[in-house]
């Protein structure tokens, strides 16, 4: 199976991300769901994908079509790992013509049913060549009883112009696997054109021999997304301003001489669990210097290294460390293994702040 992972970040929040793999002959529209799973928002505005990371290039857009809503749809509504019906790669729009397949005296009996195993997915049909494709089609007819020009018509409904798939600007047509995507590419999804949320899609990797799993799903998730809808009397015109206004709340509580006060002060409102392991990433990864020295303390080590990014692992609920010792290459190691050399520095202070919190 093969499958694409994907970073997704958003411009001015630099510690926080989402990683999601999919399958790779799903469309776009799963991977827009899949992103509003992962971010927590509410999925109640349009959206446009631009290969060429530019907002609004035209050349270069997916968006669906006009008069077509994401909640129209339910190939746009794209199940995500949380959801406890799968959508299958049948063509999702045949349920409501299944008396091509069954006896209409039959239809609504059968419309629960799964359908039968020889209809192809959207995705097989697109493969096919011109005569196999006639050849799909006579079978479909002998097996239904249907008039050719019937299934055909039908099909070609459902299908649209898959078959010869160029490029075009139909969002539910652009199946991942035909977007000549390679590692490293980015791509811009824009979502709500009010607001207008910028999200930064990468390619982190393409897998060839993935797993069978359930697809899209969120492999990591990094630092505490923004709200969709802040409250009015906090919000921030822009995102610079929204970055100044964290900022100067993380000042503020670094100037707290008492540490039982400055972790109140950081974790006000944060529910226990990844919200406020979360707020303490945040903490350490504005607080700490962007390369300092220390002492890696373990039951068997106390090597000196040099701490270079902060990361949160998900699975041990810690904050994590990356650091790089005087030989060898960099690697990840708990922060409460970690001891500024500077002991009077801030460095020293944050994370000893953390040890603390992990202590509780």
């Amino acid at each position: 199976m093969k499958t694409y992972t994907f970073r997704i970040t958003l411009p001015y929040f630099k510690h926080m991300w989402r990683t999601i793999e999919m399958h790779a002959d799903q469309t776009l529209p799963y991977l827009h769901n899949a992103i509003q799973h992962a971010f927590e928002f509410d999925d109640d505005h349009l959206y446009s994908f631009f290969m060429s990371g530019k907002a609004w290039d035209k050349a270069t857009e997916y968006a669906l079509p006009e008069g077509v809503t994401p909640w129209d749809s339910m190939d746009a509504k794209a199940k995500t790992e949380d959801d406890e019906l799968e959508i299958p790669e049948f063509l999702l729009n045949w349920g409501w013509r299944r008396d091509i397949f069954f006896p209409k005296e039959q239809f609504h009996e059968a419309r629960d049913l799964p359908l039968p195993e020889w209809v192809k997915s959207i995705h097989e049909v697109a493969a096919m060549s011109h005569e196999q494709y006639k050849d799909y089609l006579k079978f479909v007819s002998e097996k239904t009883g249907q008039r050719l020009r019937d299934v055909e018509h039908f099909i070609s409904l459902t299908v649209g112009d898959y078959r010869e798939y160029t490029g075009a600007d139909d969002v539910r047509r652009a199946v991942i696997d035909k977007l000549n995507l390679s590692v490293g590419k980015e791509f811009l999804y824009l979502f709500d054109y009010g607001d207008q949320w910028e999200f930064i899609v990468k390619v982190e990797a393409i897998n060839p021999n993935a797993p069978q799993a359930k697809y899209p799903r969120i492999v990591e998730s990094m630092g505490q997304a923004p709200e969709q809808y802040p409250d009015w009397d906090d919000y921030a015109a822009t995102p610079e301003e929204e970055i100044a206004k964290i900022e100067q709340r993380f000042q503020k509580i670094l100037a707290i001489d008492e540490r039982q006060e400055r972790l109140r002060m950081l974790l006000k409102g944060k529910k226990k669990g990844f919200d406020q392991l979360y707020a303490l990433h945040d903490y350490l990864a504005f607080a700490l210097g962007k390369s300092f020295p220390a002492v890696w303390r373990a039951a068997d080590k106390n090597n000196k290294i040099t701490v270079q990014k902060v990361f949160v692992d998900n699975l041990a609920k810690k904050v994590m460390l990356k650091i790089k010792p005087s030989k060898g290459k960099a690697f990840l190691i708990p922060a409460e293994q970690v001891w500024a050399v500077d002991d009077a520095s801030q460095n020293a202070m944050v994370l000893e702040d953390y040890r603390r919190w992990l202590s509780k």
